[in-house]
């Protein structure tokens, strides 16, 4: 289905993908706006018993209610649908962005005693319901985290779609079962009722693997893995990894043979681990991470290698997921996927690396991949068992696609303010009206011509290394991909034209990981030629790398870390933010709304998000009493349903409501505000607000709709250089990103040749770049604080 096409009264937006059962969409509720994922199920059966047993899991699942189970809304069967000849079942769902447990595994043990913990409290709650799982695996344990502080959010259970209810046997009597052979209970693979003990099974092969890299039974044909499970004892973990001795007993109670030999609920064996795990670990990572960190021994063989001579990238130790570097000026791409680096010589790299002349490219690290077979004929002790792993119901979870180079996927293009001609401009467009001060008055900005990091042509070098630290892959890559793009830019700009200064970018991919950030900064620290890094690139990232970088006197600046907290007190005297912080936002648009607006009474509504954790608090406080009364409200991240907001909004005769949050409820919030009759000015705010999405779920009712944020737009120059190479325009805090590098690169052709140096001349800089003014105080923050203002065509 092409986006824009309708489906039982949903518009499609987007495919989010397709599997063995079927194709999965991104939808927009025809009444409420709402965001959710529709599942079309094709595994080859059809016919009256297929579809009363699709209604009845359906049913079964839309009706369990926890907040880790993904929600069903609507489910049924359409004929002809997406070009098929038969009926097509569906379902819509909470839509969910997250990671699942298969394809990311950088936990400390007490953050997965929590999964395990909410995991156990899920299936429990199902259990009350005699509703069984039947298919708990690592891919079906989803997980995200907090964006600034990276803490545990929420986990989701997904997949209950194939659960059925124990007490109905007309539709189990084939003795068919639904799972994964390699985390299955014995009892169910000799076609034994499942129940909640079997469940409990597959969640300690699930902790089992994650503790110690494997599964408790693997083998290469599928009859002896059942075998195993049937007749043979796991091993002990402590055998497969070492410190788990205090887990031993637990998991293998997990996983006896016996259903009554195991505990009495999921939740007794999660409190039982979580007390186990405490016992073993000290919070330590655990040891099958599949990108370890890279430590100054061992970066050589943990870098990429280059793909050609002249290269300026180098990414250290990259993920299997990696975004790929952006594309060589020349020659033509290659057929594979290795990267394709810019110009300029690398540099000697962290100790114990090797001088590299144009060597092959690196082949990704080679990773055991799961088996999913979509249906198996075994025969075993005379016992035929029919394999059904493709799942009827299979609740889908999202994950960002790392895009290669252009990032931004769910961000919004910012033309320039110098480039728009606001009477032809398209509907939806992203249009900068001013720079605001903290007394909300604009502030005319003029980008900064002297800012460019080509230089005078004539500086002359050593070789210098600026490093990038930031996520390359993972949820947060496509985010993150404006401002990579925007250092590697600077870099190549400066290089072409001062063939005796060459300077390398060596990126180091942190995942969103505050905790793999703190390690990187060590090996950053370790390599004497970075003499700057521009990042980390979240708020967690920096609060946890910062102490590391400052204790080496390794300048670095964060071109999107919008947290109030960081640096100022702490000591740091080589940090410097390249943008505006939360609070500072939140005070001037506060005041802009009162003083060039002339509202007086704002309905102020946040999500519980670290976005809005101080945006929305800001806002109220500073609008006093220009505040509606008994219209400061909190939702639910991810919320859809804006019913009651809406409401309160009428009933206080609110002339403003301001949103801070993410895109997928500020979108579906002003939809069903205007559905409503509610025509007041809609504001929006958190750098989350800034996605292409918002216009397009929104349509309409996006229109004249005010986004305030940190980021700065860009110049027509760099905008035309930056779609050119990225086939897009700059995206969120490419700018920031840009004027940073270039600054470094400016310290480096006046002959800063040391980290003091460099520390120096940002503590001396002032200049104007495209994004804004730089000048810098005591602690790090930018002397003036001006945010963004922009409006929706």
């Amino acid at each position: 289905m092409n986006p824009g096409s309708a489906f039982a009264g949903y518009r499609v937006v987007r495919s989010l993908g397709k599997g063995g059962m079927g194709e999965v969409y991104l939808v927009q509720h025809p009444h409420l706006g709402r965001l959710e994922a529709l599942k079309l199920i094709s595994i080859g059966q059809s016919g009256p018993e297929f579809e009363q047993r699709f209604i009845r899991e359906a049913r079964t699942a839309a009706a369990l209610k926890h907040q880790g189970i993904v929600t069903i809304y609507h489910y049924g069967v359409e004929t002809g649908a997406s070009g098929a000849t038969g009926s097509t079942p569906w379902f819509t769902m909470d839509y969910v962005e997250g990671t699942d447990l298969a394809s990311r595994t950088d936990l400390s043990p007490a953050e997965l005693a929590e999964v395990i913990s909410r995991a156990a409290d899920a299936l429990d709650y199902a259990h009350k319901r005699d509703v069984v799982h039947r298919d708990v695996k690592p891919a079906n344990l989803m997980f995200t985290r907090d964006d600034e502080t990276g803490a545990l959010d929420r986990v989701v259970l997904l997949d209950f779609g194939i659960a059925r209810i124990i007490s109905d046997s007309r539709l189990t009597a084939t003795s068919a079962f639904i799972g994964t052979i390699m985390y299955s209970a014995p009892e169910v693979l000799v076609g034994a009722p499942a129940s909640g003990r079997s469940d409990q099974y597959s969640l300690a092969a699930t902790a089992f693997e994650l503790l110690t890299g494997r599964p408790p039974f693997a083998a290469e044909h599928p009859a002896a893995l059942i075998s195993a499970h049937l007749h043979s004892p796991p091993p002990r973990p402590s055998q497969v990894a070492a410190g788990l001795a205090p887990a031993d007993d637990v998991l293998l109670r997990g996983l006896a043979k016996d259903p009554a030999d195991r505990y009495g609920s999921c939740g007794e064996f999660a409190r039982a681990l979580r007390s186990a795990l405490a016992d073993a670990t000290t919070g330590e990572r655990l040891p099958v991470a599949p990108a370890p960190a890279v430590g100054a021994d061992d970066a050589a063989t943990n870098r990429t290698d280059l793909s050609s001579p002249d290269a300026v990238t180098e990414t250290v130790n990259p993920p299997e997921s990696a975004v790929s570097p952006e594309p060589a000026v020349s020659p033509e791409p290659a057929v594979s996927p290795a990267p394709q680096p810019l110009a300029a010589p690398p540099s000697q790299g962290p100790p114990g690396a090797k001088p590299q002349a144009a060597p092959e490219p690196s082949p990704p690290p080679r990773q055991e991949k799961k088996r999913r077979g979509k249906g198996l004929l075994i025969a075993l002790a005379a016992l035929v068992v029919v394999v059904a792993l493709a799942a009827v119901l299979a609740l889908t979870v999202f994950k960002s696609d790392a895009k290669g180079g252009g990032g931004g996927g769910e961000q919004t293009e910012v033309a320039g303010p110098t480039e728009i001609d606001r009477s032809t401009v398209p509907a939806g467009t992203v249009m900068p009206l001013a720079q605001i001060g903290a007394d909300g008055v604009p502030v005319a900005h003029s980008p900064g011509s002297g800012l460019r990091a080509k230089g005078s042509g004539e500086a002359v070098c050593g070789p210098k290394t600026i490093a990038w630290l930031g996520p390359l892959s993972r949820e947060r890559a496509e985010r993150a991909g404006g401002s990579r793009n925007g250092v590697a830019m600077a870099v190549r700009e400066h290089n072409g034209n001062n063939p005796d200064c060459q300077v390398t970018v060596r990126e180091y991919d942190t995942e969103g990981s505050p905790e793999k950030a703190r390690q990187l900064a060590t090996t950053i620290t370790a390599d004497s030629s970075v003499i700057g890094v521009v990042g980390p690139w979240t708020s967690g990232e920096v609060r946890a790398a910062g102490p590391v970088l400052n204790k080496a006197g390794l300048t670095f600046t964060s071109p999107s870390a919008t947290d109030p907290t960081m640096g100022r007190n702490l000591g740091w005297k080589t940090f410097f933010r390249g943008t505006v912080n939360d609070r500072q936002v939140g005070v001037s648009i506060a005041n802009y709304l009162t003083g060039e607006r002339g509202l007086s009474k704002i309905c102020v509504i946040g999500n519980d998000s670290s976005d809005a954790r101080d945006l929305a608090p800001t806002v109220a406080s500073t609008l006093k009493s220009a505040t509606a009364p008994g219209c400061t409200l909190t939702v639910t991240r991810g919320a859809q349903d804006f019913s009651e907001q809406v409401a309160t909004v009428q009933q206080v005769g609110a002339d403003a409501v301001f949103y801070a949050g993410e895109w997928m409820e500020a979108a579906p919030l002003v939809r069903q505000l205007r559905a409503a009759g509610v025509t007041v000015p809609f504001i929006a705010g958190a750098d989350r607000v800034f996605s292409t999405q918002f216009s397009s779920i929104a349509g309409t009712a996006a229109s004249r709709s005010l986004l305030v944020c940190a980021c700065g737009p860009t110049s027509g120059q760099f905008s035309t250089e930056y779609r050119e190479r990225y086939g897009q325009a700059p995206v969120t805090f490419a700018a920031e990103a840009y004027d940073l590098t270039a600054i470094m690169l400016k310290a480096i052709d006046s002959g800063v040749d040391s980290r003091t140096g460099m520390t120096a001349y940002f503590r001396d800089y002032r200049g104007n770049g495209m994004a804004r003014t730089y000048q810098w105080d005591a602690d790090g923050y930018l002397t003036t604080t001006l945010p963004w203002v922009y409006e929706v065509a």
